[in-house]
């Protein structure tokens, strides 16, 4: 079951719901194919249907821009096939177009991404579990 959380900034108006991990009906990847971007989906679709595929892992999960700190909510997946190769996305910001990376640590240690300020926070009265 996933989970949704508002993370909060208590210097500025900073607040974002993200939602993380995966739903019951995320049984695998082709369940949800809807949620790889329009751009990938031919080429996932066609990935998983070989039969060399080892690995398939998927999840949604927080991603930072390591230049201006925007955090943001994407569906991440990789697909292990053909002796290790592997298959996964890349997000860029929607701020600033820097390629970002997966968030790291507990997610109230990231710099708020309005203000610059430490510690964010988890808001625990809205803590959801979806789907």
């Amino acid at each position: 079951m996933g989970e949704g959380i508002i993370l909060e900034c208590s210097q500025c108006d900073y607040s974002e719901y993200f939602n993380l991990g995966v739903g019951m009906g995320y049984s695998s990847l082709s369940a949800v194919i809807n949620e790889v971007s329009p751009a990938r989906r031919k080429t996932v679709k066609n990935l998983l249907a070989r039969k060399d595929v080892t690995e398939v892992d998927f999840e949604h999960r927080v991603y930072e821009c390591p230049t201006c700190h925007l955090l943001a909510e994407r569906f991440d997946y990789s697909i292990e096939y053909a002796s290790g190769k592997v298959y996964r996305p890349y997000f860029l910001c929607g701020r600033c177009r820097t390629r970002m990376i997966p968030a790291t640590g507990p997610l109230t240690e990231h710099i708020c991404p309005n203000c610059g300020a430490r510690p964010l926070m988890v808001n625990e009265s809205f803590h959801v579990d979806w789907d």
